[in-house]
C-alpha cells in the first residue's frame, strides 16, 4: 500500500502526488472517480468508460440495435453521467 500526503487549496483542488501518477499512469486530462465508502474511506479509482462516447465500439456490433433512449438508461443505471444534450431525438 502506497501513503502520500497532499494539501487542499483554498479552490479545492490537491496535486497528485508524483509517486501516485506514476503508479496508476494518470496523465494530464485523466479523469479519475473518487469514491467514499461508508466507514469514511476515500478510493480513487481511474474508470475505464467516463461517457457514453467511450463505450462506442466496445462490445461489438449488436445482432439488434437498441433504441437510444434504452441505452441512455442503461448507462445511467452502470453510473455513467451524460452531458445534458444526450437524448434519443440526437440519435
Amino acid at each position: 500500500m502506497k501513503a502520500e500526503l497532499a494539501t487542499i487549496t483554498s479552490k479545492g483542488q490537491v496535486t497528485v502526488p508524483a509517486a501516485i501518477r506514476k503508479a496508476l499512469n494518470l496523465k494530464q486530462g485523466t479523469r479519475v472517480r473518487f469514491i467514499l465508502d461508508a466507514d469514511g474511506v476515500l478510493r480513487i479509482s481511474v474508470p475505464k468508460y467516463t461517457t457514453i462516447e467511450d463505450l462506442r465500439g466496445a462490445a461489438g456490433t449488436l445482432k439488434h440495435p437498441k433504441p437510444w433512449r434504452q441505452v441512455l438508461e442503461e448507462a445511467r443505471e452502470d453510473g455513467i453521467h451524460l452531458d445534458d444534450h444526450d437524448d434519443d431525438t440526437a440519435h
